[in-house]
């Protein structure tokens, strides 16, 4: 893995020149956190540090791993040059981004990622909730009869919900009821 020490070492210098931030070159350290699940990438500006998850070490996602990497330097970078009570996906920050030439995005969809879990099945969803309306389905932990289909209910519908029991959660369909 020398080579993509290397890769990375360059992408993340390439971003702090563009941010004249060249000072900061081998200063940020940066490695892979195998306790990373949800996300994939978490910044300690004050530390100067980056951890990212190692499911962007598979071929299927080596662009998202030099985005993240640049998402969180950018993370790292914002509060240097523009003060410390910024936003953390501010127009500071998407300015920095897209400088680099990176869409400035606060998440990248679960769909978009080889080898991370959909949020529902992480959370180990067993209740499958279908609006009887629109047909929406949203996947659950617990069981509840309260609730109701959002988008329903705010278009003036009753938002019901068909309630099933399942033991595997559904690939897909996790939208808010």
């Amino acid at each position: 893995m020398p080579e993509l020490s290397v890769e990375l070492s360059a992408t993340l210098d390439r971003c702090l020149s563009e941010w004249g931030l060249m000072k900061l070159s081998g200063k940020v350290a940066c490695c892979f956190n195998p306790r990373l699940r949800r996300s994939l990438g978490r910044c300690r500006s004050a530390a100067m540090s980056i951890e990212l998850n190692p499911c962007l070490l598979l071929e299927a996602n080596r662009s998202l791993l030099m985005e993240t990497l640049c998402h969180e330097a950018a993370h790292v970078a914002a509060p240097l040059l523009y003060g410390r009570r910024i936003r953390a996906h501010g127009p500071e920050w998407r300015h920095l981004l897209a400088r680099v030439g990176y869409r400035p995005r606060a998440t990248i969809p679960a769909s978009e990622v080889s080898g991370i879990l959909p949020r529902a099945r992480r959370r180990g969803a067993v209740f499958e909730y279908r609006c009887l309306e629109c047909g929406r389905v949203h996947l659950a932990r617990r069981r509840s009869t309260r609730y109701r289909c959002r988008s329903c209910v705010m278009a003036g519908g009753e938002g019901l919900l068909r309630i099933t029991r399942v033991t595997e959660p559904a690939p897909g369909g996790a939208s808010q009821p």
